[in-house]
């Protein structure tokens, strides 16, 4: 038998270094995309069922819209929906494995379409059966075709923050609810002041660069950071009735 031809799954490519020589392989990149909001068996909860290729972005302010909270806090980062779940990405105490149900999988070998639950993915800190790691071979060879998440349905309500990490991210001192909107927003604020937000109008954002820094400057850039954080971080209007 030949040798297996190497096969490389590409959506935005951005967690993606490429090297200067040729890659004698082929490249599939998913371009699917599309949002799906279904019932959910749990009172006061709905689902999304979203094609792998979308981006994660616009999937996160599209459940913000829609009242669906879960995801709020992993705003802003890069990627698709698909690759989401094969390192398990979070943000802020909020991780895609406290939300995924299921996912849509083709097997790399058989072509077989399958749905699998969240309980079989493997799913721990940023790794998953499906992950290459350090240019290894994944515990199941199979691309991801849609992702499905059950959201608390808050509506514009908003929600009391539990988590102590994003809590002190939004430097919030009470428990009053506060809009997703709000939560979304000031994220982004954070997140571009490191640098960690893609912006068609930079094209030179300092995330991917920050490893080359020297250590002086990355304290110096991060005292900026925190400073700027403060500064520009507004207060939530309380969405508490009277």
């Amino acid at each position: 038998m030949g040798q297996r031809r190497r096969l490389v799954r590409s959506r935005r490519g951005s967690n993606l270094f490429v090297g200067d020589e040729p890659f004698d392989g082929t490249v599939v990149r998913i371009l699917t995309s599309g949002i799906e909001r279904l019932p959910s068996p749990f009172e006061g909860r709905a689902r999304v069922r979203v094609q792998a290729g979308n981006d994660w972005d616009a999937l996160v302010a599209y459940t913000v819209r829609e009242g669906l909270a879960g995801i709020e806090a992993m705003s802003g980062i890069p990627g698709t929906v698909g690759a989401a779940p094969v390192q398990n990405i979070g943000a802020y105490g909020q991780e895609i494995q406290e939300t995924l149900v299921e996912v849509e999988l083709i097997d790399e070998s058989t072509g077989e379409v399958s749905v699998v639950p969240a309980s079989e993915l493997g799913l721990g800190f940023r790794t998953s059966v499906l992950k290459h790691h350090y240019g290894g071979e994944p515990l199941r060879r199979a691309v991801i075709l849609s992702v499905t998440l059950d959201l608390a349905d808050v509506g514009s309500a908003g929600r009391i923050v539990r988590g102590d990490q994003l809590r002190r991210a939004l430097a919030l001192a009470n428990d009053d609810p506060v809009p997703l909107a709000w939560v979304r927003e000031q994220i982004l604020g954070i997140r571009a002041s490191k640098g960690m937000v893609l912006d068609d109008d930079d094209p030179t954002p300092t995330a991917p660069a920050r490893s080359s820094r020297t250590r002086s400057s990355r304290t110096r850039s991060r005292a900026g950071c925190r400073r700027s954080a403060r500064a520009g971080r507004s207060r939530p209007t309380s969405t508490r009735s009277r």
